[in-house]
């Protein structure tokens, strides 16, 4: 081919209009400067990447390669990130551009070219040597694409860049592993890449990126295939594993948590803070990386995703901080699902009011006699729980307005709504409690009622002196005996004091609480204990000593649950000293029955009753 058969092939086949001379003009420089006059010897030279400079600190960047994928993305994004850490450098235009030689060549090649300027010509030298760098690193990564990968996650390229690497790889799954990768993995990328924050995407690797993504949508596929097969059962799944994110000090290794729920309820909340908590419960100390958390919709089959990573500030994660996380943060993160009631309306019942004075005026006999107290709950709202307290009390020195003068507190205020006078030596005071909610929330977010009576007593004491709870008596001999239990358990090692109390409130007859024994209350606990934490394969537990039945087991429907309580409480009118309990936790229910059998009738009768409802 002679030399005007060439410029004129090279004319046709790039870009057309003024694109075209620029690119046949970018060639021809670069092609002379090897002696090649024609395609024929091209292959030998490529890539080819040319520096040029002037005495005016202009610095021109040409290159000349195959039509790699990504590869004008590659110079492009590279040169920018290096020219942004010299600010005596600027980049001034950028241009690509496709071609082929011949019309019918099946080979396509591309060619680049970049104007940077000097805009401080005392730092030519320094310059020079970044731009030369420059040059030698563009040629490495058209050599290899793996390396210039490897070179844009290193300097950290834009969002924009980085997210079309992150798309590309994705892509690659989905064309490479069609039985695991479907094409719904790209709008949920789409969307993992449009919520994360810039700061979170700028310091995980590409690699990471994607791998966060793939585990989104194998945990969104579980999700989607049981709630088909589970109808409306809640499924959660968790993914843990170990990753390391870029900082400026250098790397990190940090724990990556995936969560996918199936669904919540109207009523339900998880957000950011009770992930936290779910994970801390585990990791003693752990910290949560910023930027790190995302909470994603899953759309189609509903449910939601979350992104969270952790660190200790003092010391490495362990392995087995990591084993506890993996085994134990699906149960911890279902107990730590916020549950809201919705807002009671329930005028105050005066005629209550009326009757608990009366009764308590009849109680203060003399002026000896301490004061009587009663305590009421009103209503909830969402910031505050609002109490009525009754007081009779001898009149003193002290007006009841003295006496409550000073009517707030940490987490609570008391106003007196009425005073009566009840007789020659007596007073009536009707006090109205407003007790902040954010107070006596627990670990599970239920709100603590017990406790926030247990704070008006307190208070009350603190201004009357020694007291007599006249309708919290047994509330006060029950949270003995449940401190006392809480205690004996926790050295055992049952840290979890919320499930002991839900299971000491669950046990009935109610009065019972306040006077079964220790002995008997961890006996009843600990095969219900074995059964909340799957530590025995079976969803029953029977024992059979002395006389005695004591039968627990895990349901998974309303219906089992109801057949065994209508049962136990068919035994419970026959037999004398019967306790069971019935408790709702996560989405199972828990049903046990302790007694003392009064002969074998009665026991083989109790075992076929149990056993019909276990078939069901």
């Amino acid at each position: 081919m002679t030399k005007d058969m060439f410029d004129q092939s090279l004319l046709e086949n790039s870009p057309r209009g003024a694109s075209s001379l620029i690119a046949k003009t970018i060639v021809h420089s670069l092609l002379a400067q090897e002696q090649i006059g024609d395609s024929s010897n091209i292959e030998a030279i490529l890539p080819k990447v040319s520096f040029i400079h002037d005495d005016h600190g202009v610095f021109i960047l040409q290159t000349l390669s195959h039509h790699l994928k990504s590869a004008s993305k590659f110079i492009h994004e590279f040169i920018h990130s290096e020219v942004e850490t010299i600010s005596a450098l600027e980049v001034e235009s950028f241009c690509s551009f496709p071609f082929r030689f011949f019309e019918l060549d099946t080979k396509k090649y591309l060619v680049t070219e970049t104007l940077i300027s000097v805009t401080d010509t005392a730092m030519i030298e320094r310059c020079y040597t970044v731009v030369k760098q420059i040059q030698k690193q563009i040629l490495l990564g058209l050599r290899s694409s793996f390396y210039a990968r490897m070179v844009l996650e290193m300097k950290g390229q834009s969002l924009e860049g980085k997210s079309s690497y992150v798309q590309e790889r994705i892509m690659s799954y989905i064309h490479r592993f069609p039985k695991l990768f479907d094409y719904d993995l790209i709008p949920l990328m789409n969307q993992f890449m449009t919520d994360a924050k810039e700061e979170f995407t700028k310091n995980r690797s590409i690699k990471d990126l994607s791998k966060i993504i793939v585990t989104f949508y194998h945990i969104y596929k579980k999700l989607s295939h049981k709630s088909k097969i589970r109808g409306g059962a809640r499924e959660i799944f968790t993914k843990s594993s170990t990753l390391f994110i870029e900082e400026l000090f250098g790397r990190k290794k940090v724990i990556s948590i995936v969560v996918g729920i199936s669904h919540l309820y109207e009523n339900e909340r998880l957000e950011k803070e009770h992930l936290i908590k779910a994970c801390k419960a585990l990791i003693k100390g752990a910290t949560v990386i910023e930027h790190s958390f995302l909470k994603i919709f899953a759309k189609g089959e509903g449910g939601y995703l979350f992104y969270i990573e952790l660190e200790k500030r003092e010391g490495a994660i362990s392995f087995q901080e990591i084993k506890s996380l993996k085994e134990g943060l699906k149960k911890n993160i279902e107990s730590h699902i916020q549950k809201f009631a919705r807002k009671m309306f329930m005028p105050q019942n005066t005629e209550e009011v009326i009757k608990y004075t009366v009764a308590l005026s009849k109680e203060l006999g003399s002026k000896e006699d301490l004061p009587q107290v009663a305590v009421l709950f009103d209503s909830q709202s969402n910031d505050n729980l609002l109490f009525t307290a009754i007081v009779v009390k001898v009149s003193g020195k002290c007006s009841p307005f003295e006496l409550f003068e000073k009517g707030e507190g940490r987490g609570y205020s008391c106003k007196i709504k009425q005073v009566r006078i009840l007789g020659e030596f007596k007073e009536g005071i009707e006090l109205s409690y407003s007790m902040k909610v954010s107070s006596f929330m627990r670990e599970d977010y239920s709100i603590d009622i017990y406790r926030a009576r247990a704070k008006i007593i307190w208070d009350l004491q603190k201004r009357l002196g020694e007291i007599r709870d006249y309708n919290g008596g047994m509330l006060e001999k029950q949270g003995d005996v449940l401190s006392l239990c809480q205690g004996i358990l926790r050295k055992k090692g049952v840290k979890n004091s919320v499930l002991v109390e839900n299971f000491f409130y669950a046990i009935h007859p109610s009065e019972i609480r306040a006077m079964i024994s220790i002995e008997q209350f961890i006996e009843f606990f600990t095969p219900f204990y074995d059964l909340f934490t799957y530590k025995t394969s079976k969803d029953n537990f029977l024992h059979i000593r002395d006389g005695r039945i004591l039968f627990l087991a895990r349901v998974k429907t309303e219906r089992k649950k109801e057949a065994f309580l209508n049962e136990i409480k068919h035994f419970e009118s026959t037999i004398g000293g019967l306790i069971f309990f019935s408790l709702s936790i996560q989405e199972k229910f828990y049903i046990g029955v302790h007694f003392k059998f009064q002969d074998e009738e009665t026991k083989e009768l109790f075992l076929g009753k149990m056993s019909l409802c276990l078939k069901l």
